[in-house]
């Protein structure tokens, strides 16, 4: 059996983990805290669009607007605070999924989203193929 030496620490070593230990714990909560914020957006726009329309209407748009400027301004300042640590993930989300709209009455609807244009079957021919029958 062998006695393997720990290197020991210098008194600067000890000072620095010392000062960073605890930026160490205030990242950690960011990024608890980037997931707490994405976790919120994720269950919100997630909702069925009724759903979302219900809870947009039922909060006016004054506090609506409100609610999304500081989601926000939350997402970039977290975002910034571990980017200037060099920590570039997790991400706060930053950008709005769905356009909304509001009527000369403030009802709040959400713009539709575009439907998906149709994948052509593997049987049928994509326009501008030949088949094997055409060739023969």
């Amino acid at each position: 059996m062998s006695i393997q030496l720990i290197p020991q620490k210098t008194q600067l070593e000890i000072n620095l983990a010392a000062i960073d230990a605890p930026l160490v714990l205030v990242e950690n909560c960011v990024k608890t805290a980037i997931h707490n914020l994405n976790d919120s957006f994720s269950k919100f726009w997630n909702l069925p669009d009724d759903q979302i329309e219900e809870i947009m209407n039922s909060q006016g748009i004054e506090k609506l607007q409100s609610i999304f400027e500081a989601h926000f301004r939350y997402a970039n300042e977290f975002n910034t605070l571990l980017e200037n640590r060099g920590i570039d993930q997790p991400r706060a989300i930053t950008s709005k999924p769905r356009e909304i709209t509001v009527d000369q009455n403030g009802v709040i609807s959400l713009v539709p989203l575009p439907t998906p244009e149709p994948q052509p079957s593997s049987e049928e021919p994509i326009i501008g193929e030949t088949t094997t029958e055409e060739t023969n």
